[in-house]
């Protein structure tokens, strides 16, 4: 047997579980394909094939069955080889996912499961039923298996599409660096991008300089460019500035929507974003106030004098020269906490919610409880599995007294020293003499210390 994947020549065509079936009349051989592309030649009777059907009789349920001129040719079995894919966890074999359950089956076909790395075979025993494979019997699930052994050879240009987005893009290519205030438009993006700040990441001249240039506003998924998409950078823009420009109510609309010169209907929202429109890559520099007072440096910065609140959009915020700030409290996120300082007590007194020790604060007070000397750690009491070691000068137990696995088991040669040794009596030595094994645990006074 072997397979073609070229077209073939056949006198009858007919279809069923899950196979074409192409017969030749008078010939020795047929032909059999899964998906119509690549056949598999099959060995069959050499009679004058005339027609051939798939069918369901109650005699032979599932077969093709022949016409050669007006009798019955011959009953062919056949149908598509079950296809399925294991699922491994942990590496066991936890079930297979049969995708094709095959048919045309008269006896269960082997099971075989391959993985050169695996400890323990997985034993199956297929389950069939009318011909087909249903889910299969785990009698060992196997142990050790891959959940991949999949070898993949990669051929690339060299480089991995991966799309940038967020407040940075990294450029090659570069005529020339550029520089804060630049605009940057993206091929195929008529958003126009501000430049804030940009880093050259390789060469050092152009047109080979490769940078890491920071924009205002982010990139975002949908607009993010392919590999070796072009861009322009504007040094030179048409402006327009505005220096204490009082907008009033510019921004809420028409004259009509904002009943001008009446006031503003409620159910009007201020567009700030439309108080200035810049249009073909021009820009507009401006300090402003509105109709209550509010201040704004472009769309970067703004004070509501109403209620205090600053709002910074910025990417970026330098405060070079600083050598202080002082706050009345900073808030992240959506959090009610709100940090009031940053510590450099190394006792935690405070022990506040509001309070950051620093980092010299925390390696203070830690060391002020863990002193580590070499080899030996200094602590008031700690627990080792059952074993408690601390307190005055004793060793015990967490299990209870009685309980099997109690008392304090030391199973090497043990030297007492120092000063009050002669307070180990002789009942330990004659406990482990006379009572060894003989539930010497219960016997033990519970109110003794061994020191």
């Amino acid at each position: 047997m072997y397979q073609s994947p070229y077209s073939i020549a056949v006198d009858v065509l007919a279809y069923g579980n899950g196979v074409f079936l192409g017969l030749i009349s008078g010939g020795s051989y047929g032909w059999q394909s899964e998906d119509g592309l690549v056949w598999k030649k099959k060995t069959t009777s050499v009679i004058s094939y005339e027609d051939a059907a798939f069918g369901f009789a109650s005699t032979h349920p599932g077969r093709f069955v022949t016409v050669a001129g007006s009798a019955i040719g011959s009953y062919i079995i056949t149908g598509a080889r079950t296809k399925g894919r294991p699922i491994v966890e942990n590496g066991i074999v936890t079930s297979v996912t049969e995708f094709e359950t095959g048919g045309g089956y008269l006896a269960a076909p082997a099971i075989t499961l391959f993985d050169p790395n695996v400890t323990t075979a997985a034993s199956i025993i297929p389950r069939l039923g009318n011909g087909v494979l249903s889910a299969p019997t785990f009698i060992n699930a196997g142990e050790g298996y891959n959940t991949s052994s999949t070898t993949i050879i990669i051929n690339g240009s060299g480089y991995a599409q991966e799309y940038q987005t967020g407040l940075a893009l990294r450029v090659s290519n570069l005529t020339q660096l550029p520089r804060p205030g630049d605009d940057l438009v993206v091929n195929g993006n008529s958003t126009i991008y501000k430049v804030t700040n940009a880093t050259i990441l390789n060469g050092t001249s152009a047109p080979n300089l490769t940078a890491e240039i920071q924009i205002s506003p982010d990139m975002s998924v949908a607009l993010s460019p392919d590999h070796a998409t072009s861009l322009i950078i504007r040094e030179r823009y048409s402006q327009c500035r505005l220096t204490n420009h009082d907008f009033l109510n510019i921004g809420f609309g028409t004259e009509r929507q904002s009943g001008y010169p009446n006031p503003v209907p409620e159910e009007t929202t201020l567009q700030s974003q439309n108080q200035t429109i810049e249009n073909n890559y021009g820009r507009v520099f401006y300090t402003s106030t509105d109709q209550d007072g509010n201040f704004k440096v472009g769309s970067l910065f703004g004070v509501e004098q109403a209620t205090g609140i600053v709002t910074l959009s910025a990417s970026q915020f330098g405060l070079t020269g600083l050598e202080t700030l002082t706050l009345g409290g900073i808030a992240v996120g959506g959090s009610s906490v709100v940090i009031t300082q940053f510590s450099t007590d190394a006792t935690f007194v405070a022990n506040s919610d509001t309070i950051i020790p620093t980092q010299k604060a925390v390696k203070s007070y830690l060391t002020a409880r863990l002193s580590q000397g070499g080899s030996n750690t200094f602590t008031g009491n700690t627990t080792a599995g059952s074993v408690t070691i601390g307190g005055p000068n004793q060793i015990g137990s967490t299990i209870p007294v009685g309980t099997p696995g109690y008392g304090v088991y030391m199973l090497n040669r043990v030297s007492f020293t120092g000063l009050e040794t002669g307070m180990v009596d002789g009942d330990m030595p004659a406990f482990d003499f006379f009572l060894r094994g003989k539930g010497f645990e219960r016997l033990v006074d519970p109110n003794r210390i061994i020191r």
